[in-house]
């Protein structure tokens, strides 16, 4: 149920989208070239990020989404569910777990990030665009975390497999273009 008085039927992001396109479906472009974009690391690992900054923020709407998505990416389910209930356990690939701990730690204490959670990275075999990547697929979902705790987006764990096969599917783009569909508007 949102927040928003007058607006008490706005469930999803697609909604939010559609009732208040200007500035929300300028966000869906952005999260395609972070998300689906050339970068080094595979739309599955962008897609386990994101589910698991979404977890560590305690984002049950963008953690089942995105769950979803790197599930349908070709993510282990029992990896995601023990990355959200013991990320120092999880059987994560060692070349991920830099890149893992860096989201971490830029989303649990940003102001105490240093040269060393990128070097970490470097030495894992990466390049300094997978530093960027990750960096940006952390900021983002911070962001959309904030959005949907925010507004008081909720779902059912049906309604998070549905929109994670949708955005699998038609990508971020996609759903830009779907809300501006429901709000009369061009993508």
């Amino acid at each position: 149920m949102s927040r928003l008085e007058d607006h008490p039927d706005i469930a999803t992001l697609g909604d939010l989208y559609s009732r208040f396109p200007e500035p929300f479906l300028k966000v869906s472009p952005l999260g395609h070239e972070i998300m689906r974009g050339d970068a080094p690391l595979t739309p599955a690992e962008r897609e386990l990020v994101a589910a698991y900054v979404s977890a560590l923020n305690g984002c049950r709407y963008c953690h089942g989404i995105h769950a979803e998505v790197a599930r349908v990416f070709g993510v282990d389910a029992d990896l995601l569910a023990a990355l959200a209930d013991d990320p120092d356990s999880a059987p994560v690939e060692a070349r991920m777990r830099p890149i893992l701990a860096l989201a971490r730690q830029l989303t649990e204490a940003p102001a105490r990030m240093t040269d060393a959670h990128a070097q970490a990275v470097r030495d894992a075999g990466w390049d300094d665009r997978a530093v960027v990547f990750t960096v940006a697929v952390t900021g983002y979902f911070n962001m959309m975390n904030r959005l949907v705790e925010g507004f008081g987006l909720v779902h059912s764990d049906a309604n998070a497999a549905r929109a994670g096969a949708f955005l699998a599917g038609a990508g971020y783009l996609g759903m830009r273009d779907a809300a501006a569909a429901r709000a009369g508007r061009e993508g």
